[in-house]
């Protein structure tokens, strides 16, 4: 895929990727817990829970260059093709495999950037003053296969300067880890959080009245559907990077990431691919449909868990959801894509994870060879897995009644390679880390037939496990 338009710098930076590959065991929390106390650290994970998309985790740090673009800012689409036509991949050392991290940008993209695309209300102020867009360009990183268990040091040679560096340096940071002591992770016991006495930015009663607010708008024909979210604050005493470890260890997902700047922590444990795109082909992985996985074991537990994925495969409502979401994101990628080019590559199907069962689909296609990274985006962002359908329509409606912007809240968080390859999740199970105080935000597709008590404890069953783990590490 084209990552620029027309736009380009007066001068590219020619870059050539060089690795080194090492066979070897890896304490891959050590390891994040080095790079977590370098400058501008980015650590996308894959959890390592067996998940199809679970192969590769990177670990970067020492951004050579840092791109924000805030709220009021102008001229997004020149902005981002200067930034992303600076540097001109040449080749690699060797192949690279396939949905591998080449070197490039980490960053996310967060939900009112919707505004640069679509004339949307924004009523509100940016969340924490955080930027809508805030991407670091890594000329080394560490990528770990969790398939073959191997070690891979990647440097881009940028006009010929020293990669041998890079690559040295990346295996002292590996060493350094291994001087770290044993990391130790109070389980908690995520069954029992209780959130009654937990700060929320809407009482219950609210909740109740904006869920009657969009059945009104379905009934009256405006959308089909509405997600719509809390969003939760606490007290956070603790390390950012601690609460990203226990997540990876107890609440594993296949698009976990780090990342630290500032005053601020992004930690994430999304499920959710938004965007995958190699060469050409593209595909986006939405989730309608939650229930609680009970964490017990024993024949009682099984047989819960097994009554609860019935329920949930046989469930009309959650059926009519995705099928409607992936109608959407079908016609999204029609902007794009090229003729005859999209299909349901996964149907609708049943996917577990640590702490939830979600039902899942796929959406592939096939891109026109023009369209370049701007356009992509402009087509398909934000996810409408997270908006609802019409996708326009439903978040004018999100605007007006929730009451805080989101900020990279149903964003997305992830890499966009120097060599066109991306991938960017939907960034949902996130905690946003800011002066002591934790944010973490959950939500779920209204329909005409859901209810406002069944709603509301969604949000709770999908907060449960950031909200447990900030408890126990709270109490290291």
């Amino acid at each position: 895929m084209k990552l620029y338009g027309e736009i380009a710098v007066a001068k590219q930076i020619n870059a050539t990727l060089h690795l080194r590959r090492e066979k070897r065991s890896l304490d891959l929390s050590k390891l994040s817990l080095t790079f977590s106390e370098l400058p501008n650290p980015a650590i996308l994970a894959s959890g390592e829970g067996g998940y199809s998309n679970s192969r590769y985790s990177y670990f970067a740090a020492n951004a050579v260059e840092v791109f924000e673009f805030h709220q009021s800012a102008v001229n997004l689409r020149e902005q981002l093709d200067i930034v992303f036509s600076k540097y001109k991949f040449l080749s690699g050392q060797e192949e690279i495999p396939k949905n591998m991290f080449s070197g490039g940008w980490i960053g996310y993209f967060a939900y009112e950037l919707k505004d640069y695309f679509e004339k949307l209300p924004n009523t509100h102020s940016t969340f924490l003053g955080l930027p809508l867009i805030r991407l670091c360009f890594y000329d080394s990183f560490i990528c770990w296969d969790n398939k073959r268990k191997e070690l891979i040091y990647c440097a881009l040679e940028l006009d010929g300067d020293n990669w041998q560096s890079k690559l040295d340096n990346l295996e002292s940071l590996v060493a350094k880890s291994e001087t770290v002591g044993d990391i130790e992770l109070k389980e908690a016991d995520i069954d029992s959080v209780v959130v009654d006495d937990i700060k929320s930015n809407m009482s219950c009663n609210y909740f109740e009245k904006s869920i009657a607010s969009v059945k009104n708008y379905i009934k009256n024909g405006d959308v089909y559907q509405i997600n719509f979210s809390q969003c939760f604050e606490m007290d956070f005493k603790a390390k950012a990077i601690d609460l990203f470890l226990w997540q990876n260890k107890y609440n594993p997902s296949p698009y976990s990431a780090f990342l630290s700047f500032d005053d601020t922590a992004i930690v994430c444990a999304s499920p959710e691919l938004f965007l995958e795109i190699n060469e050409l082909d593209v595909k986006t992985s939405p989730i309608k449909g939650t229930v609680k996985k009970v964490m017990q074991s024993g024949a009682e537990a099984k047989a819960s868990n097994d009554a609860n994925k019935k329920a949930l495969l046989e469930c009309e409502k959650e059926k009519a959801e995705l099928n409607m979401i992936t109608d959407l994101l079908r016609n999204d990628l029609a902007r794009v894509s090229q003729s005859g080019s999209r299909w349901v590559s996964e149907p609708r199907h049943i996917v577990e994870f640590a702490t939830l069962y979600h039902t899942i689909a796929t959406v592939s296609a096939r891109l026109r060879s023009s369209v370049d990274f701007y356009e992509l985006l402009k087509s398909t962002f934000p996810g409408g897995s997270i908006t609802g359908a019409p996708k326009i329509r439903a978040m004018e409606i999100i605007d007006e009644l929730e009451p805080n912007n989101r900020g990279v809240y149903t964003g997305s968080i992830g890499w966009i390679g120097i060599d066109g390859s991306v991938c960017l999740n939907i960034a949902i199970r996130n905690v946003i880390i800011q002066r002591e105080k934790a944010f973490i935000q959950t939500g779920g597709g209204i329909v005409d037939d859901s209810t406002a008590q069944n709603e509301w404890l969604e949000t709770i069953t999908k907060a449960r496990s950031q909200l447990a783990a900030i408890k126990a590490v709270s109490s290291i």
